[in-house]
């Protein structure tokens, strides 16, 4: 359990709740804990009156100078300003702090935004830490089978251009 207002691992457990995971006893018990709570791997803060909010998945947290930083937070900002389509930020190795942040971004069409408009814009909007070292505008985001975009690839192609 953590406090009111603070991030934390969802967990919950009911009659609906997976049971296991077909075939696969070492999957379960990575899931679900001895007293039948699921562990989800996703970060909420639940307030006072009870409403929980999803921040993101324990996965994508960025490790900067010791700090654990959601990259969500920072893409909702990002969606906020009007030329920009599409938002995501990962982590890229850094020898100083760990990790620093990249914003990966895709303009609307015809826009003339740049790297640094982009940082311009979220100063004073997120935590210093939290504040983009790197942008990088991209056409599309590389996706997984299943769809969803992916942060690990996203990673990659990051190391490899800012040569890190």
């Amino acid at each position: 359990m953590v406090a009111v207002d603070t991030m934390g691992e969802l967990h919950f457990r009911g009659f609906s709740v997976l049971m296991y995971y077909w075939g696969d006893e070492e999957k379960t018990k990575e899931a679900k804990d001895d007293n039948g709570w699921l562990h989800t791997g996703d970060l909420a803060k639940m307030d006072a009156a009870g409403y929980i909010t999803m921040l993101g998945r324990i996965k994508d947290i960025i490790i900067k100078e010791a700090v654990s930083l959601s990259p969500l937070e920072l893409e909702i900002v990002l969606y906020q300003h009007q030329e920009i389509a599409g938002a995501v930020v990962t982590g890229v190795p850094d020898d100083r702090t760990g990790e620093e942040i990249c914003a990966f971004i895709i303009l609307q069409d015809g826009s003339k935004v740049t790297e640094d408009d982009v940082k311009e814009f979220c100063r004073g909007k997120v935590y210093a830490l939290l504040m983009p070292k790197y942008v990088i505008l991209v056409d599309q985001f590389p996706t997984t089978e299943t769809g969803k975009f992916s942060r690990r690839s996203l990673t990659e192609i990051a190391i490899e251009k800012l040569h890190l």
